[in-house]
């Protein structure tokens, strides 16, 4: 194949996409918000709070759900008077990055469960 032909050098491949996109906003949707500073809005704050709640007491463990709903409360009640537009992004980019931590180790805890509780728990 020569490197004419190649789905690099062509304008219809990687190079040609490149050259179609200037600005590095350009190369994702919307959705990410380390390229866009569009302020974050209450509802999605709370999307995420009620989110990281939800898939906090997915967890099979006493322990491991207990913990994540009080980290999650602690840390979301922690940050509530925050003001600056960019700490707001930064904390919420965070959050989210925790959240799809939170929802994989809660899927995996489903995946180990013993079905027997702790007296705590009964």
């Amino acid at each position: 194949m020569n490197k004419e032909s190649s789905p690099l050098h062509d304008n219809h491949g990687l190079l040609g996409l490149l050259k179609t996109y200037k600005r590095p906003e350009n190369l994702f949707p919307s959705s990410y918000s380390f390229y866009t500073m569009t302020p974050p809005t209450r509802a999605h704050t709370l999307s995420l709070y009620r989110q990281f709640i939800r898939h906090g007491k997915k967890f099979q463990s006493y322990n491991f759900k207990e913990y994540t709903l009080r980290r999650s409360h602690d840390a979301f009640h922690l940050h509530k008077a925050e003001t600056d537009p960019h700490k707001i992004t930064a904390l919420l980019e965070k959050a989210e990055h925790d959240l799809a931590a939170v929802k994989r180790q809660a899927a995996i805890s489903t995946l180990y469960a013993t079905g027997s509780k702790l007296v705590i728990e009964k």
